[in-house]
C-alpha cells in the first residue's frame, strides 16, 4: 500500500528517536507519496528542519503528487524535483490536511501522520492511519 507523509511525520524522527525508514519497512510499506502542499510547509521550517526532511526524503525517495480537481496532475521523485517551483498559492493553514484526506480517499493510500485532528478525521472516513506509539509506528 501507498503512504502519504504528513510533514510532521516526516519531522518526526527528529523530535523522537526511531528509524522511520526501519519502521515503515517493518510494516510493509515501501511506495510513499508527498503532496506538494505538505513539501511546502517543510520549506517553511528552520534550517535545520528543512535538512533533516531533505535526508529522510533522499532515503525514502517519494514521489511529490499534485493534487487538483480531485485528481493526482503529476508526479515527480524527489530527487528531480525542481525545487525552484514557487508552490505558495493555496498553502493556507489546514489546506495540507484536506488534500492529504481527499488523496487519500481518492486512491486508498494510507497517511502516516501526527496530528490528532487530521487522525480522527481519516479514521472517521475509513482511511488507515500511520502513527508513532511509544517511539514505534502502529496502524490505526
Amino acid at each position: 500500500m501507498d503512504l502519504i507523509l504528513d510533514a510532521n511525520f516526516i519531522l518526526a524522527p527528529m523530535r523522537y528517536s526511531f528509524n522511520l525508514e526501519h519502521e515503515l519497512m517493518r510494516l510493509g510499506f515501501i511506495n510513499f507519496v508527498v503532496p506538494k502542499e505538505c513539501l511546502f510547509e517543510l520549506f517553511n521550517r528552520t534550517e535545520s528542519e528543512k535538512l533533516f526532511a531533505r535526508k529522510i526524503l533522499l532515503s525514502l525517495d517519494p514521489k511529490i503528487v499534485e493534487f487538483k480537481n480531485k485528481k493526482v496532475i503529476n508526479e515527480h521523485h524527489y530527487h528531480d524535483l525542481d525545487n525552484t517551483l514557487d508552490w505558495s498559492s493555496n498553502c493556507k493553514s489546514g489546506y495540507c490536511d484536506e488534500v492529504i484526506l481527499k488523496v487519500a480517499k481518492e486512491h486508498g493510500f494510507a497517511v502516516g501522520t501526527l496530528d490528532q485532528e487530521l487522525i480522527d478525521n481519516l479514521t472517521k472516513n475509513g482511511v488507515p492511519v500511520v502513527t508513532l506509539r511509544s517511539n514505534r509506528l502502529i496502524v490505526l
